[in-house]
């Protein structure tokens, strides 16, 4: 399992730098100036920010306004793995990729079989796992599921969404749950935690906004969570995965990294 942004000119130019660095200072979200980092398209707004030092990758959509999917293999069977090819499969599914991101924690076993629930257009291909175990993050429990149902998403403990008897059109089971109705599920995480890796999630707002965050400076768990919670507004949040996570957006070039399952927004 892997997994694991000369004279008065000269003194206006002084004037708003000196506001931009004390705007920075007071507040420890901000915006990286626009550019690549700045993407925008239909119902999905992308961005690169920092947050106490640390750079994040920050998508935010409406899921009754975008096409979200799973994809794990192909229509011949074979296993899709990386962004480059989940962008000719989708091509030739006459749309366009958005956004795509790793959709959580798979076996080492040729397919790269997601270790939880997985559930791709409404078939449930891969079961609900609740099985104890000491190793990975997996099963640092509780840990969680992501999923659409009738057009909302939630983030759920997975022994509560087993109780919700819930059909839903996408769902990934990941580990652990990192913020659940607005607390912290784990006590083992503390701010000097160990274990500094990027890492990527997925959190769902109190409004059913989705936001999707990639660390790309590495973080501890605590870090992450505190993000999701407290600079981007996640009420619910699921970890999906470390140091190879990638969240790709626009026309970015695809990385070559490989992974199990892929969440991504698409149009046609």
């Amino acid at each position: 399992m892997r997994g694991q942004v000369k004279s008065i000119l000269g003194v206006a130019f002084v004037v708003t730098a000196a506001a931009v660095a004390i705007a920075f200072v007071k507040s420890r979200t901000e915006l990286l100036p626009a550019g690549t980092s700045e993407f925008r398209e239909s119902s999905v707004a992308c961005s690169v920010r920092l947050v106490g030092g640390a750079r994040f990758r920050v998508c935010e959509f409406s899921p009754a306004q975008v096409e979200l999917r799973l994809y794990w293999k192909d229509e011949s069977g074979a296993q899709i793995g990386d962004f480059a090819r989940l962008r000719q499969v989708v091509r030739g599914e006459g749309r366009r990729l958005i956004l795509a991101t790793n959709a959580g924690m798979y076996s080492a076993d040729a397919d790269s079989t997601p270790v939880g629930l997985y559930v791709e257009r409404g078939r449930e291909l891969v079961p609900l796992n609740l099985r104890d175990s000491i190793g990975g993050n997996f099963y640092d429990a509780p840990n969680g599921v992501f999923f659409i149902a009738n057009g909302a998403a939630a983030v759920a403990d997975s022994r509560d969404f087993a109780q919700r008897g819930v059909r839903p059109d996408i769902a990934t089971q990941s580990g652990p749950l990192l913020v659940k109705r607005g607390a912290f599920p784990h006590a083992g995480y503390g701010p000097n935690g160990p274990r500094q890796a990027p890492r990527n999630a997925v959190g769902v707002r109190a409004d059913g906004q989705v936001v999707l965050v990639l660390a790309e400076t590495p973080v501890n768990m605590h870090e992450l969570r505190v993000a999701l919670r407290d600079q981007f507004g996640c009420t619910d949040a699921l970890y999906l995965d470390g140091a190879i996570s990638e969240l790709m957006f626009g026309a970015q070039a695809p990385t070559m990294r490989r992974y199990g399952a892929i969440l991504a927004i698409v149009t046609s």
